[in-house]
């Protein structure tokens, strides 16, 4: 059984504080909802994680193997969750350029280079084309984006 991330977050906190009072604390939880949830994550891992007396917590030898281990998993998840706010804003993913060879000179350099320096996570491809195939193209969904020229055609969104 693997735990939940929400387990690893609680571990990782109680480790941080030495403390289940003040991980309990930072968490907004109720301390026993904390103690249950280590006490279940120590019965999945098949091991004491933590040491408790009256003088604090401590993580004992597998526990200390298991902490970096658990900030690495928490560490990717929320790369995972940044990779996809930028996919969400259009900050990442792939971006499909057509143009038309008259408009290429001037406005695809500067375009191209501005969006490489400032959403590199973004893949940008781009590609030559006629405007009936740039037309059929963004209807189809085969390009996000044209740059063209008038006349422009009439069922397209155009932005000048």
């Amino acid at each position: 059984m693997t735990p939940e991330l929400r387990q690893l977050r609680y571990f990782v906190a109680v480790a941080e504080e030495s403390s289940f009072t003040r991980a309990a604390a930072r968490l907004t939880i109720a301390q026993q909802s904390l103690s249950q949830q280590i006490t279940l994550l120590e019965r999945m891992v098949g091991a004491k994680l933590f040491d408790r007396d009256s003088r604090g917590t401590a993580l004992t030898e597998v526990g200390a193997v298991f902490l970096p281990e658990a900030r690495a998993v928490l560490a990717r998840a929320d790369a995972a969750m940044g990779v996809v706010g930028q996919a969400v804003r259009g900050e990442a993913g792939q971006l499909r350029l057509a143009f038309l060879a008259t408009t290429a000179n001037y406005l695809l350099p500067p375009v191209v280079r501005a969006v490489r320096e400032r959403l590199p996570e973004l893949r940008l491809s781009t590609e030559e084309t006629t405007i009936s195939q740039l037309v059929e193209g963004i209807t189809s969904g085969r390009y996000d984006i044209a740059f063209s020229r008038p006349p422009l055609v009439d069922t397209l969104a155009t932005g000048r």
